[in-house]
């Protein structure tokens, strides 16, 4: 992520979220809520207990000999079926 963070500007912030680090709808409130405002207060109540600190990345123990075949982009590109008079 700190190669993607330096490509915004300094005033944004970058928040790396797991999906078990979210709080369940179902946690936060027994009824569907109608706005950000009803249910935001019952979220930030239950994060202590959702937002944990990711786990070390652990290296994968097996290597592999295989070799994907390489890619050429700019042969994908020319061959899809689009009209390119329509810029972007």
């Amino acid at each position: 992520l700190e190669g993607a963070k330096k490509k915004f500007k300094k005033n944004v912030p970058l928040i790396q979220v797991d999906a078990h680090n979210v709080v369940p709808c179902w946690v936060a409130s027994d009824k569907q809520e109608y706005s950000a405002r009803t249910i935001r207060n019952k979220i930030n109540s239950k994060l202590d207990e959702y937002l944990t600190e990711f786990p070390p990345v652990i290296k994968h123990p097996y290597t592999s000999k295989f070799e994907p075949e390489p890619i050429d982009f700019d042969e994908a590109i020319e061959s899809r079926e689009a009209d390119k008079s329509v810029g972007p």
